[in-house]
């Protein structure tokens, strides 16, 4: 049951991999708090990558694929996109928009996107080209649940856009409000 534990007294900040026990001064590993790593702070954490970031839960067994490896990730993406960009095709054949409209440009932004997350052929410069750009990627293979106490916000310069496979369900306790500027 192996641990490593850098800690600091200041903010209960800690770092744990491995075999995670609570450890207190001078007593030594105490309760079993879990398995993997843990990075908690009392006061702010902050993790920055400028060139992209991948958050995910895709395994990738004794570390043997390149530290990028997201191809079930990109699979999706790429499913997704194909989504937008079929269901925006047969809406402007049957004359529910206009061709080549707003929704085509968001298909298009999407490509765009899976491209730089994709990234281009390997080099010898380049031996890793996923996250072409400084997109930041989060990947489950599983689900992916976000909850607040409060309210949650998502902003976006240019387009937002949400893709499912299967079913989309949108509930609301009191009201469903939506505007548009140029609509």
């Amino acid at each position: 049951k192996l641990q490593v534990q850098v800690t600091s007294d200041h903010a209960k900040s800690r770092l744990v991999i491995g075999y995670n026990t609570r450890i207190e001064a001078k007593t030594g590993r105490m309760d079993a708090r879990g398995e993997g790593w843990e990075l908690s702070t009392e006061a702010w954490g902050v993790a920055r990558a400028g060139r992209g970031l991948l958050l995910t839960t895709e395994a990738r067994k004794g570390a043997a694929a390149p530290v990028k490896d997201m191809d079930e990730t990109i699979a999706r993406l790429t499913q997704a996109r194909d989504v937008q960009e079929s269901l925006t095709e047969l809406a402007q054949q049957h004359g529910a928009q206009r061709k080549h409209a707003d929704q085509s440009e968001v298909a298009r932004a999407i490509e765009t996107q899976n491209d730089a997350i994709r990234g281009g052929a390997a080099t010898p410069e380049q031996p890793f080209p996923e996250l072409a750009r400084a997109d930041m990627v989060l990947a489950s293979a599983e689900g992916t649940a976000i909850t607040t106490a409060r309210s949650v916000h998502v902003a976006a310069d240019e387009h937002i856009a949400l893709t499912s496979i299967g079913h989309m369900a949108i509930a609301a306790g009191r009201s469903i409000y939506a505007s548009a500027r140029k609509a």
